[in-house]
């Protein structure tokens, strides 16, 4: 007899008829690896009685191109169009099995495989063969990752990874994807009571790692991560996560933290290293080293996102040593055992900063599915973009404030103003470069021009400063914005003891505008002019009183006959009227251009950012108000 893997798909046959098993063209039997196959030649008496069919297909079928097992779905189906070959999709999406291509016409039974990915339904197979088992809903969960990761194009980017699940400790111990190292990763004392699969596996800090058989040589120089899903924040000081070194520890390329406090991803050279700090109390999360150039450029991200990096330096020899994990692996002994429970790792070659992000979006889905994600969802993407702009500014941005930002900008495409937004700042970062970059540029200069502003006019906590001679130059008209479909939104955050100002643009005859009337310390009412400065046309204005003039104030255009003024998400005054042009003159924030030849209305009250683009309507106007005094709360500067 002979069997394919013992306990699952499989072709169990016996070319003796009187064993009743079937030939080899037959494949048919019972028992724990009986199978069912092409046509019936031989087998069964009219007496017998098959007590549990399992379904399975031997050569020339891999294991996981077999991908039958006890309860698979069976199909008869008739080819039509082509020749469908052996492992071939028929008309209803079932598989050929049968191991002779099916001619059109003929009627062939098929299998619908539970494991929808090949490299997935490898990785089941293997956690099979070593004893383990896995539910459907971790095969669904693994199924999503891999293709999420193959759509995104780094799948092929991983050498080696392991997800650490599945019901026991041998599903654990075996990696999704085995580029190179052994097929399962080698335990050093870890026991089945250090793991479940809504914790992950946790280390002991002195004797427990895993040996990936992966040599650190199999890394092209300037093209090579590591990764690992951090659960818990170690109290341990010098513990490694991943990796490997000489038996001198010189050449180190591994990732682990120096104290609580601080993540530290080495480049195959001592001196080439970066650290995020401020990890004291936080569960750690998703930490990437990730090296680019072979000149030495590392980069150490958290959570998808960049958080230090490296550029100086020249990287060391890569290692002929096995890639540890829970340890870094020197040969003959081992450094910094660390004692965290961890979700995962991964190894392999170089990613772009947007597979980063994708990459951590897939992870944060999958954990989330085990039930045991740990840090935030992952950075809506025109965030992170405008963090990489930022930085490419010389500014920088904390976590917290990039979370914000994410926020903000989720909750803008829930509400479906994002799209109508043409240019917005929200006036945040560490220093008055980050707060020159725009979050959203429909039209405009790429950075706000920000006139005779210094740095103490900024701080993130407060918002950007003004009052003469300072003042904002968007570089947006409104001639580049949608007759009678406009707004313009200002978040203010105190009066002006100088008296009213102004934000926007006005004709040169005064008679057009673009403008917002700023809050005063006069009890006046906001203005809004869209596009007219003549009341009963293009002229709002709203209610007095000192407390209404706090926070997000907006002019709203929705049609030639409805425009309205906004304070903190009420409507103060609305009209019918219509009039004037979409001035080709930009717009200032904190003053007005006055027919591009002269500033007026300066204003010295903080401002939190402004927004300008298409008209909003009255549930996004309010919707945005709320969604903006979030994002002012988050970095500690709301007004109400």
């Amino acid at each position: 007899m002979a069997a394919n893997h013992t306990g699952v798909p499989g072709a169990l046959y016996d070319t003796l008829a009187s064993n009743k098993l079937g030939g080899l063209n037959t494949l048919i039997g019972w028992g724990t690896n009986a199978v069912m196959g092409p046509p019936l030649t031989q087998g069964f008496d009219d007496a017998d009685k098959v007590p549990s069919m399992h379904i399975g297909f031997g050569a020339p079928f891999t294991g996981a191109e077999a991908v039958g097992f006890a309860g698979q779905v069976l199909a008869i189906d008739v080819v039509t169009g082509a020749d469908v070959a052996p492992g071939g999709a028929l008309p209803d999406g079932s598989i050929n099995r049968s191991g002779k291509t099916a001619p059109v016409g003929s009627a062939v039974i098929g299998v619908k495989p539970p494991v929808a990915d090949a490299d997935v339904a490898d990785w089941y197979f293997r956690v099979l063969d070593a004893g383990g088992t896995i539910s459907q809903a971790t095969i669904d969960a693994m199924v999503a990752f891999a293709t999420s990761a193959k759509a995104s194009g780094y799948w092929s980017k991983f050498d080696r990874i392991n997800l650490f699940c599945g019901d026991d400790l041998a599903g654990c111990l075996t990696p999704l994807k085995v580029g190179s190292g052994t097929p399962y990763d080698s335990n050093a004392n870890f026991t089945a009571a250090d793991y479940t699969e809504n914790t992950g596996l946790r280390g002991n800090g002195s004797n427990k790692w895993l040996d990936t058989g992966v040599l650190g040589t199999v890394f092209t120089a300037g093209n090579r991560h590591l990764s690992a899903y951090e659960r818990t924040r170690t109290t341990l000081s010098t513990k490694n996560l991943l990796g490997c070194e000489s038996p001198t520890s010189s050449d180190p390329w591994k990732l682990g933290n120096t104290t609580q406090d601080i993540e530290r991803a080495y480049g195959f050279q001592p001196v080439i290293v970066c650290d995020i700090s401020g990890l004291t109390g936080t569960p750690g999360g998703h930490f990437l080293a990730n090296q680019t150039v072979s000149g030495g450029t590392l980069t150490l991200y958290r959570n998808g996102l960049q958080g230090a990096n490296n550029s100086t330096g020249t990287p060391g020899v890569p290692q002929a040593q096995n890639v540890g994990v829970f340890a870094s692996n020197r040969g003959s002994a081992r450094l910094g055992f660390t004692d965290v429970l961890m979700g995962g790792y991964s190894i392999g070659q170089a990613f772009t900063a947007a597979e980063v992000l994708a990459f951590y979006g897939h992870m944060h889905t999958f954990q989330s599915a085990l039930s045991r994600a740990v840090g935030p969802p992952p950075a809506d993407t025109d965030a992170v973009d405008w963090q990489t702009r930022v930085v490419g500014n010389s500014g920088t941005v904390s976590a917290n404030t990039l979370n914000a930002v994410s926020a903000f900008v989720t909750s803008a495409k829930a509400s479906g103003y994002w799209s109508k937004i043409n240019r917005i700042n929200l006036f945040a970062g560490d220093q008055l470069a980050a707060a020159k970059v725009p979050l959203k540029v429909g039209n405009g200069t790429a950075l706000d021009t920000f006139v005779n502003h210094v740095g103490a006019d900024y701080t993130e906590a407060t918002g950007l400063g003004g009052g003469s001679p300072k003042y904002v130059n968007t570089g947006l008209k409104p001639s580049a914005l949608t007759l009678n479909s406009t707004h313009f939104a200002v978040y203010s955050r105190g009066l002006d003891v100088n008296g009213a100002g102004w934000h926007g643009c006005w004709s040169a005859s005064g008679l057009d505008a673009f403008a917002l009337g700023a809050p005063s310390d006069s009890g006046g009412g906001m203005e809004s002019h869209q596009y007219s400065n003549v009341t009963g046309q293009g002229y709002l204005s709203g209610a007095g009183g000192l407390s209404n003039y706090w926070g997000l104030c907006m002019g709203n255009r929705q049609a030639a006959n409805n425009h309205a003024l906004w304070k903190k998400g009420t409507k103060v005054a609305s009209g019918t009227g219509s009039g004037g042009t979409l001035l080709a003159l930009d717009i200032y924030v904190l003053a007005t251009n006055n027919s591009g030849s002269s500033v007026n209305g300066y204003t010295a009250i903080p401002c939190g950012g402004y927004s300008i683009g298409a008209g909003l309507t009255d549930a996004q106007c309010t919707a945005f108000t709320t969604h903006m005094q979030t994002f002012q709360t988050a970095l500690g500067r709301a007004v109400t």
